[in-house]
């Protein structure tokens, strides 16, 4: 099965019209008073523009949000039930990606999306999201234009935030996180920066939940992918349990949404 030819794709362009003719006033306002409005005029678009390309500003439409009922996916008040389409290099730019031969332009990524949606019957699409492809949360650049393709497709996105076995997550060579700190990364290891990385697993989460938090296309957060250690706590349960609880609660407590 052949994917579709895609013409390159680019965002609507922003237009604007002056109005013409509006009426004049009789009088004139102090220079002062002009200057000022004006001033906060401009700074309130200037405001608009930079925060509207990078993240969602528009007042989301709450029956818009992958919601649970029990133990079910809702959307707009049906269940949602998804078929998930894995395309974990989703977000690699030219300032990072995991495998360089696997980095498509944002034509060939709107291709690859609605082949996913059309042809493999996709409803949600899986990519990594790590800390590498993000630059520890300072350029939300490649993941922002995963999300953007996805909404122009009408798919629901689902960014996992790091790797289990370390493959990709920025940190030189292959280090699994079982492995690391003594197999304590579960318990402690994940508070703490591990360069190349300028954050901690548990604040880069709170940056990028709350970067997105007022998006729908984002269907939720897969806190790691394959996380594994043989690593137990005094009760004899995985460590990757409270691990997860305390992630879980800083996740509710940025993004209340997803």
């Amino acid at each position: 099965m052949s994917a579709p030819s895609v013409p390159g794709w680019l965002p609507p362009a922003a237009t604007g019209r002056r109005r013409a003719g509006a009426p004049q006033p009789s009088h004139r306002k102090p220079v002062r008073s002009r200057w000022l409005i004006w001033a906060l005029a401009v700074g309130l678009l200037a405001s608009t523009v930079v925060v509207g390309a990078v993240r969602w500003v528009a007042v989301p439409d709450e029956e818009s949000f992958v919601v649970r009922s029990g133990q079910e996916f809702v959307l707009g008040g049906e269940p949602f039930r998804f078929v998930g389409f894995n395309l974990y290099d989703a977000a690699a730019t030219s300032g990072y990606s995991c495998r360089p031969a696997t980095m498509m332009s944002d034509a060939q990524l709107v291709q690859a999306l609605s082949w996913a949606k059309e042809e493999a019957g996709a409803s949600v699409i899986r990519f990594w999201a790590y800390q590498s492809y993000t630059r520890s949360a300072t350029d939300f650049s490649g993941v922002d234009r995963v999300v953007a393709a996805a909404r122009e497709n009408g798919l629901k996105v689902l960014p996992v935030l790091d790797d289990g076995p370390g493959d990709c997550s920025g940190v030189p060579g292959r280090f699994p996180k079982a492995d690391l700190d003594g197999g304590k990364w579960y318990e402690t290891g994940y508070r703490q920066v591990r360069p190349p990385a300028t954050l901690s697993y548990r604040d880069y989460v709170a940056e990028i939940v709350a970067h997105y938090r007022d998006d729908p296309t984002i269907l939720g957060w897969s806190m790691m992918n394959e996380a594994e250690t043989w690593e137990r706590d005094a009760q004899g349960r995985s460590v990757v349990v409270d691990f997860a609880r305390d992630v879980g609660s800083v996740i509710r407590v940025h993004d209340p949404r997803h």
